[in-house]
């Protein structure tokens, strides 16, 4: 931890890294924030973020975590493109594309049916047998 940074700075730099948005670190990493105006937090947030040392300790935290990374999206999808480009079987070229559309959001989003046996509704409340004991 960088000498230069509070404790809270430090992990108001992890909590960004992790969630990617300002005032959602800053809450983290200031609890007493959770009472304040969304407006507040937004204007404290983007104050810290304008801290030189801050925005270092950001970027060393993103380095670490890009060397941790063993497979990018950019991977992904450059291994799909070859998969595309020189295909063993015609079929290997519709997996590849059905799989980057997949991973670009093209598809229809799956349906999540939240519902009992028949179409029943789903019980509110769950009631546990523990037994005699």
């Amino acid at each position: 931890m960088p000498s230069s940074l509070t404790q809270k700075q430090t992990s108001f730099c992890s909590a960004y890294v992790e969630c990617g948005n300002a005032s959602e670190a800053y809450r983290r990493a200031y609890p007493r924030a959770n009472n304040w105006k969304p407006e507040t937090v937004h204007k404290r947030a983007s104050e810290l973020l304008s801290h030189g040392a801050v925005l270092g300790r950001i970027e060393e935290l993103k380095d670490e975590l890009a060397k941790l990374n063993l497979w990018t999206r950019e991977q992904s999808v450059k291994s799909l493109i070859s998969v595309i480009e020189r295909p063993e079987k015609c079929s290997d070229i519709i997996a590849a594309v059905r799989e980057l559309n997949a991973m670009h959001g093209f598809n229809a989003p799956d349906k999540l049916e939240l519902s009992g046996p028949n179409g029943t509704p789903l019980p509110t409340r769950i009631e546990i047998d523990w037994g005699d004991g």
